[in-house]
């Protein structure tokens, strides 16, 4: 084989393990270094890096800017690291946080409606006392993913249940508190735990205290067990999030792929 086809065939390969075309291979063709190319025909563009202007001395005002003016780029820029240990995010490191809403919308729909069609049951915790209902997206296998973590967490001892029984929610088409930006449950795709035994950054730290740059003390309840069964499924976890909300997760395969 000659060295252009060798080359051409290696970047070939390189293009196709993409982590969008890994992620979410029923929807996308390929990606390009500018454009991702979606099996209905659409394009859309990844957008120009704002990496470099996302660092720790962002006040919260100026990084809630930075996420609402975010590409397709920046949200699979920044790495989301699922480890075998519970450490305090970084000031900023949001990882996940970063979404860029016209892409999810292609997959999930633009409207209340569009996404209720694809909402399938998923039975949490079942074969326990605390069994229950939960509806999901069935789009990229994300209910599957969410029946195998309950699956596993239902066989979890008796000392996680606390945490998991009576989760608080799955879809709900609405916007992230004080923010325009939707929320990830109005695709189906996310679910928040046990709203008793989480911590969300805003209830233990004031917005006010947050522009004025102070630190945000992390504070979670949630034990290391669970959180790695949901990122083993391909869910990312608000406890890894300097603005941490620990009762929540969201399929995002595209930053934490399944074993």
């Amino acid at each position: 084989m000659c060295c252009y086809c060798i080359t051409h065939s290696y970047c070939q390969s390189i293009r196709d393990y993409h982590p969008l075309i890994r992620a979410y291979p029923a929807h996308i063709l390929r990606v390009s270094d500018d454009t991702v190319y979606w099996k209905n025909g659409a394009t859309m563009p990844l957008g120009t890096s704002h990496k470099a202007t996302l660092t720790p001395t962002l006040t919260t005002a100026e990084l809630e800017e930075w996420l609402n003016n975010a590409t397709l780029r920046d949200q699979i820029e920044q790495p989301y690291a699922a480890l075998d240990t519970i450490l305090p995010p970084k000031p900023n490191d949001d990882a996940g946080r970063c979404r860029f809403e016209p892409f999810f919308e292609m997959m999930y729909g633009t409207s209340e409606e569009t996404v209720r069609t694809n909402l399938v049951p998923v039975q949490w915790l079942r074969g326990t006392p605390d069994s229950t209902r939960l509806l999901f997206s069935r789009v990229n296998g994300a209910a599957d993913a969410l029946q195998r973590v309950s699956d596993a967490l239902a066989r979890l001892g008796a000392e996680y249940r606390p945490f998991l029984a009576k989760p608080a929610g799955t879809f709900k088409w609405r916007t992230i508190a004080r923010t325009n930006r939707r929320s990830t449950h109005s695709y189906g795709i996310a679910i928040d735990i046990h709203l008793a035994a989480t911590d969300y950054w805003q209830w233990n730290h004031s917005p006010e205290a947050a522009l004025r740059r102070e630190a945000i003390p992390f504070k979670n309840r949630i034990p290391l067990a669970i959180v790695r069964i949901f990122e083993k499924h391909g869910f990312i976890w608000g406890g890894r999030w300097y603005h941490y909300d620990t009762m929540h997760f969201e399929f995002r395969p595209e930053l934490v792929g399944s074993e």
